[in-house]
């Protein structure tokens, strides 16, 4: 199938990003799916992460509905990629490994967003922000420097330097 091979292709692409900035640990905790099931053909891709399990090997599970991209963009959804969804993915994986999912604090979910699916909730503005820091290696993709914007760009940067510290922990 098509997207198996495209989901193999970015999940190698996005698993080498988090490698080459000290995220090996992260990688190896998550394990990837891909879905064909009904159910998760129209609600994208998702993580599930385990709580109390930030110290075990395997902390959750990011599933890639197999059609789902292609069902998106032919409603009119926001045109996106498998790259972006692991990283949005992975960013909520490194939340749950720092014990933030589900409680994130500032400044997450206040003032300026990157996205309009940042604006969900808490949670999710910080796995896009993560998600875009990554996509742009660290630089700020706006030309105006909206102090929101900044604050969690500069969060989002403190947020992988503590992933990478975290790489030692059993």
């Amino acid at each position: 199938m098509r997207l198996f091979t495209d989901l193999d292709r970015a999940l190698s692409d996005v698993q080498r990003e988090l490698s080459e900035i000290g995220l090996d640990d992260l990688i190896a905790r998550v394990d990837i799916e891909e879905s064909y099931g009904l159910d998760d053909l129209l609600t994208g891709a998702y993580g599930l992460f385990w709580p109390h399990a930030r110290h075990r090997r395997i902390i959750g599970r990011i599933t890639v509905p197999a059609f789902n991209l292609d069902v998106l963009n032919w409603f009119g959804g926001s045109r996106t990629s498998l790259r972006f969804v692991l990283r949005h993915e992975y960013g909520h994986a490194l939340a749950h490994r720092l014990g933030l999912l589900g409680r994130p604090g500032r400044p997450w979910g206040i003032g300026t967003h990157v996205s309009s699916y940042a604006l969900t909730n808490p949670d999710e503005d910080l796995a896009e922000t993560v998600a875009l820091h990554l996509t742009n290696r660290g630089r700020f993709p706006y030309r105006r420097r909206d102090p929101d914007l900044l604050a969690k760009w500069r969060a989002a940067g403190a947020l992988l330097r503590a992933g990478r510290s975290r790489n030692h922990n059993p």
